[in-house]
Formats: structure tokens, sequence, C-alpha cells
């Protein structure tokens, strides 16, 4: 049995639910297909999250980046599902993150744009459906989306948003609910290290008591909302802010201002801007 596992985003936490489903497929199947993009082949989070995991499996570099914007990125991803179906002919196929993908390549299929040719089975992870929000900015209508969904050809959808998963069942119709399972977000066991020893690895102050904040450090997140609070929060000296995962340019410009530098010269905000590992 063939099995590809395809993931077309590398930024962010992507790479580290590759790896957790390479560790439970390779002890089941030999041959198995890693697809990624060039960018992510080549990125910090793969030498980090998967050089050692991939080191046995076949990692092709063939999908593109999906490009920004809804029609863009839409494309995109279809067309790197039709690639990784073509070029490797897997048994299965495992998206790890099939967000936009699985509506999308529903919609292809029904507007005759694409379909395909022989049986795979395919499943992927979702971890949003952001209409299920109240008072979500609604770019595609519901009904559109809902359509994609019914017509897309992973079965079952998994996905981690319990919100969303409540909505679909709901709202969705019976047969789409069907086709989606809550899961559980994909986490690694946790080391198992005592808390000074951990605060020594990573090169920070050992005393006091901190906040982290671990995973993309940019302003959708808020962070720009949560450094300004703990700046102005009354606290104790050895309160610490840990921020660790790479910044993006509205986060460092803010830091390396001269309203919060005075936090990193006493040694109560903590910055770590690179990719880490899970431990």
């Amino acid at each position: 049995m063939r099995v590809a596992i395809m993931e077309q985003m590398h930024v962010g936490h992507y790479y580290s639910y590759v790896r957790l489903l390479i560790e439970a497929v390779r002890p089941l199947v030999n041959d198995v297909i890693l697809l990624v993009s060039p960018e992510g082949a080549n990125s910090p989070e793969f030498r980090t999250e998967l050089a050692e995991v991939a080191r046995s499996l076949d990692v092709r570099p063939a999908l593109r980046r999906p490009r920004p914007g809804m029609l863009g990125s839409s494309l995109d991803s279809v067309r790197n599902l039709h690639r990784a179906l073509r070029d490797v002919s897997p048994d299965v196929l495992l998206v790890s993150t099939g967000d936009q993908l699985a509506e999308a390549a529903g919609l292809a299929s029904m507007v005759g744009a694409w379909k395909m040719r022989r049986r795979v089975h395919c499943e992927c992870l979702m971890t949003r459906l952001t209409f299920t929000y109240p008072h979500s900015v609604r770019r595609v209508p519901v009904r559109v989306v809902l359509s994609g969904l019914r017509r897309s050809p992973f079965d079952p959808i998994h996905i981690i948003d319990v919100l969303a998963y409540q909505w679909i069942r709901r709202f969705g119709g019976s047969a789409l609910a069907a086709k989606f399972r809550l899961h559980p977000d994909p986490v690694a066991p946790a080391a198992n290290i005592d808390r000074t020893a951990a605060r020594e690895r990573l090169g920070i102050p050992a005393s006091g008591r901190y906040l982290c904040c671990p995973g993309q450090i940019n302003t959708r997140k808020g962070i720009d909302l949560l450094v300004e609070a703990f700046g102005s929060a009354d606290l104790r000296s050895d309160d610490r802010l840990l921020l660790v995962g790479k910044a993006n340019d509205t986060v460092r410009s803010l830091l390396a201002g001269d309203r919060f530098r005075h936090l990193q010269a006493d040694g109560r905000l903590q910055v770590i801007d690179r990719h880490v590992t899970t431990e």
C-alpha cells in the first residue's frame, strides 16, 4: 500500500502535525511519500520538525505554496491535490491541513474543473470553519462552502474546532455531519523536565513567574495587545512574559521601539524569535 502525506504550508504548526502523522503511519506501511513545497523543504521548520523523522521517506518538494487571496489560494490548492494524485498514484492520501482545500476540491469537481480518475481514500484535518463563528466576515456564501464540503473527496474530514463541529452537526445536514469527525488538537507529549532545568535550557532567567506564549508571534493573535497589557499591569518585578516563536515584522518593530525596550532591558520581556522544537 502506498500512502502519500501532503502539506502545502510550513510556517507555524503545520510540520508539527506532519511529524506526528509520519510517526503514526510509518510503522504500518513501507511506501510513504511526503509532499511539500520547495520553500518548505528548505525551511528551518523542516530542519527542526521533519529532517530526522522523514529521513527514510520519499520526500518530494513538488507542491506550490498557495498564493495569498481566496481565489489564488484555492486554485493552487486544488492543483496541488491533482498533482499529488496524478504523480504519486497513492492508495491513501492524508492531508495534514485541509483548510480551504477540502471545500475547494469539492467545488472544482462540481463545475467539472477536476475529478479523481480512480478511487483513492482521502482524509484531511481542518483547523477551523470561520463562518461558524458569530459576526464572522463571510467572503464566500455559507451554502457554497457547504456544497463544496459535501462534494469533497475527503471522507472523513477531521476537525479540531469544537464550535465548527457542533455547527456542522446542527445545521450541515445528516450527510455532511456523518462526514465530519471531531479530532483532538495534535500535540506531542510534553517533555519530562523540571521547571528550573527547562528555564536553563531556554537560556532565560530562572527566577520569577512566567506567562508564556509559544507559536507564531504576530498581531493576528493579539501579541501587540498582550505586550501592552503586560507592560501596563501592576505586577511583581520578577513577573516575566516569554514569547517563543517566529515574530513578524510588525511585532519586531513594536518590541524594538522605545515603549517596550525597558521591559527587555529589565529582563521582564523574554523573546526567542525563531522556530523551536516541540521539546
